[in-house]
């Protein structure tokens, strides 16, 4: 059963979403940007409209990618609000997110680096060869539920390729997942964009369905343990000055017990 007068804050990226395969089609002022940006407002516009469909009161999107200023407010559903802009906080791609909502959606994300189906695959940005999280492979998806685990809030759904939803299943119990692309190399097998988003809507209704069973990640966690394996020694070397951090040539590890302190380490040596 669906919980009434639910509250819903939704982080959308790009890279994860309908029909998109290369750099280029994320980037601000390349050509095929703003075809995309419109695609994105639709994908993040079948999760608004699925959640008011099966209980939501109030959606809240937060615009993750990049600027932060990619979905299109004019064609955005006039029901949601919308965060823009980066505020320097450290809550990032959350930014917004507090303990009034009920649920997160993630749309338009992808899985982390390293996997040969995974379109566009990184984490936090092309600095890091890899970064764990307590021995996880740390996608956006992990850093983010944890984010929002932080304020008793649980992760009910998220949209991607298939790389990032096989790989959220196993990082993020319980969530429901919409694959909307399958990743081929550097290629994609898409979705038609109406199926796509026909996914979108079920996943968010079966997510919604489960908020009564769903936890709120990490809470039980004493310690959060981060390694960062960085692609240049100077970014190493430099993130090995924050205080607390412990470098070894391209790799960098931080420990904390509060998850904020976590995310700020994140937020100063990304």
């Amino acid at each position: 059963m669906v919980k009434e007068d639910t509250s819903v804050f939704i982080s959308a990226d790009m890279e994860g979403i309908s029909s998109l395969v290369v750099g280029d089609e994320v980037r601000k002022g390349k050509s095929e940007y703003d075809e995309f940006r419109e695609i994105m407002t639709g994908d993040v516009n079948a999760a608004i409209e699925a959640a008011f469909d099966n209980g939501a009161t109030r959606v809240v999107v937060r615009d993750a990618h990049a600027t932060a200023r990619n979905i299109l407010p004019a064609q955005l559903d006039k029901r949601a609000e919308l965060i823009r802009g980066w505020s320097g906080r450290p809550y990032s791609m959350m930014d917004g997110i507090d303990n009034t909502f009920d649920t997160v959606f993630f749309v338009g994300y992808h899985s982390s680096p390293g996997l040969e189906s995974g379109t566009l695959a990184h984490t936090i940005s092309g600095k890091f060869h890899k970064i764990y999280l307590n021995d996880q492979p740390a996608s956006e998806a992990l850093i983010n539920a944890y984010t929002a685990g932080y304020f008793g809030v649980p992760v009910s759904f998220i949209s991607g390729d298939e790389s990032c939803c096989n790989q959220t299943k196993k990082l993020i119990p319980g969530i429901e997942t919409a694959t909307v692309k399958y990743g081929l190399g550097g290629a994609i097998r898409a979705l038609p964009i109406a199926e796509a988003r026909k996914r979108i809507k079920n996943g968010v209704e079966l997510g919604l369905r489960k908020l009564e069973i769903l936890n709120p990640l990490g809470q039980e966690i004493e310690e959060f343990n981060a390694h960062l394996i960085y692609r240049r020694i100077e970014d190493a070397i430099t993130a090995g000055n924050y205080p607390g951090a412990e470098q070894d040539n391209y790799e960098v590890k931080f420990s904390a017990s509060d998850y904020f302190d976590l995310i700020t380490f994140l937020h100063f040596v990304s």
